[in-house]
């Protein structure tokens, strides 16, 4: 069986009166390109967004560069670069990209379960690449 190449991690702020119930969340994941390669066009889903959420923005930070020419889309099931497109993915370690450094805040609210998804221009098999979202959770 193939490791996974996929981390997940959450952190929250719940609503005042319901500590049960999350208002604020940063979801976030972690694309290993060594563990899983990717083909050009591959789609990876690597987080996952439930029916009444609110995504405010989504960012990807570069852990290990891919070590050739490489970009990467970030988007959903609607529009495969809605948050962010041709990411390099040969940047610097540390390099982190969101729409906020690009002047714009793509943000979408979600009545149907999606998910968000990395597509590789171009083969990737070293890389790891950090994928986080901010999300609000309006109607749990």
């Amino acid at each position: 069986m193939a490791t996974n190449p996929l981390t997940a991690g959450t952190h929250e702020v719940t609503y005042q009166a319901d500590r049960e119930t999350p208002l604020c969340q940063v979801i976030g994941n972690r694309l290993n390109t060594a563990n899983k390669n990717q083909a050009d066009a591959d789609v990876a889903q690597v987080l996952t967004v439930l029916p009444g959420v609110f995504v405010l923005l989504a960012s990807m930070k570069i852990i290990t560069a891919e070590g050739a020419a490489q970009t990467f889309d970030l988007g959903d099931g609607d529009d495969v670069d809605f948050y962010l497109a041709e990411v390099d993915g040969n940047a610097a370690a540390g390099t982190i990209y969101t729409s906020v450094n690009l002047g714009t805040l793509p943000s979408r609210m979600y009545s149907a379960a999606d998910t968000i998804d990395v597509v590789s221009h171009g083969a990737a098999g070293v890389g790891i690449y950090d994928v986080r979202a901010v999300q609000f959770v309006l109607y749990p």
